[in-house]
């Protein structure tokens, strides 16, 4: 089982719903995932991670819906090519347990961590509550007995998006106060990052800082320009049918 990746030099894309700085910050955060917490904001990319598209067409399609959620007027694109190849954790493939057994197998044990479920915390659902019923999964001689079909769901259940056959476990690693911990794993086994499914369209790949980054190049969109964008996406499509 390969778990590393290595990503070839490459353009790579990501959109914001405010204008982003003109270089690389660890301390700019969107304002589509900042929260308030008891008074306090809390960022879910608390660590300063650098996320990405692997394509254009992800991150434009994705930003037209968030444009529409928070009721916004433009969003901005910000593209980038990495100068040199890099070496991500391949965590590929969307589900819980087949990420969960990458993870055990590249030797990073997210269970005796002080990660939680959301990544938040003071969420009392510590990932060391789901070691158990990892390993009686993998364990299993019997998989289809009842015992196992109950570890199975209860392993799956807390990372189920309704709608959507992607596990939220790609995203928790790096949620809120888990980042700084998932960091400093994967800086140990001397990864630049990790890449995993989310959504359709492409993977996201996540970098734990901007060194083998180009300058960030942003482009504004106003709604008359996601429009024509759109139009134009449509008409590739339907040309290829």
């Amino acid at each position: 089982m390969d778990k590393l990746y290595k990503l070839p030099k490459t353009e790579l894309f990501r959109y914001d719903l405010k204008c982003p700085p003109p270089a690389w910050s660890n301390d700019f955060h969107s304002v589509e995932y900042s929260k308030d917490n008891k008074g306090e904001t809390k960022y879910k990319n608390n660590a300063g991670l650098f996320f990405f598209f692997e394509n254009k067409n992800a991150a434009m399609l994705t930003a037209e819906k968030a444009m529409n959620r928070f009721e916004g007027s433009k969003i901005w694109l910000t593209s980038t090519t990495t100068k040199e190849e890099a070496n991500l954790l391949d965590l590929r493939g969307g589900a819980t347990l087949a990420m969960m057994n990458l993870l055990w197998c590249a030797d990073i044990d997210i269970f005796n961590q002080n990660m939680t479920v959301s990544g938040m915390g003071d969420d009392t659902t510590s990932l060391s509550c789901l070691e158990t019923l990892f390993f009686r999964v993998i364990d299993s001689n019997v998989p289809n007995d009842e015992d196992y079909h109950k570890a199975y769901l209860d392993l799956h259940k807390p990372f189920v998006c309704p709608g959507n056959p992607f596990s939220l476990l790609g995203q928790r690693l790096t949620d809120y106060e888990n980042g700084s911990i998932f960091k400093q794993l994967l800086k140990e086994k001397n990864y630049d990052g990790y890449i995993f499914d989310e959504s359709f369209g492409g993977s996201t790949i996540c970098l734990l800082n901007a060194e083998k980054l180009t300058n960030p190049i942003c482009e504004e969109y106003n709604c008359k320009r996601m429009l024509e964008w759109k139009r134009k996406y449509y008409l590739e499509i339907a040309s290829y049918e």
